[in-house]
């Protein structure tokens, strides 16, 4: 099979770009990942499940989508875990 896109990696910024690429792209369109890891979307930065190990950049900061600046800080709310926008989240 052909793909229109493929994406090495299995992180979080491979499935970050793989999420907006699909809401960009026109119906039809394909996406391959390619990657090592059974854990799409947990790259070596977060892998860790200790939880004194923290994100570099507070929660207002994140976003994986430009058009929803705090979808980061409703992901964290949603699931029960502080959502400030000064926090920074563990991994």
């Amino acid at each position: 099979m052909l793909y229109d896109v493929v994406v090495v990696g299995s992180g979080f910024s491979a499935i970050a770009v793989t999420i907006n690429l699909l809401r960009s792209m026109p119906d039809g369109r394909s996406i391959a990942v390619v990657g090592d890891d059974v854990g799409f979307g947990r790259g070596t930065a977060y892998r860790t499940e200790f939880h004194l190990h923290r994100l570099n950049v507070p929660a207002a900061r994140m976003s994986v989508f430009c058009d929803e600046p705090d979808d980061f800080r409703n992901w964290l709310a949603a699931n029960g875990r502080a959502a400030d926008a000064h926090v920074f989240a563990s991994r």
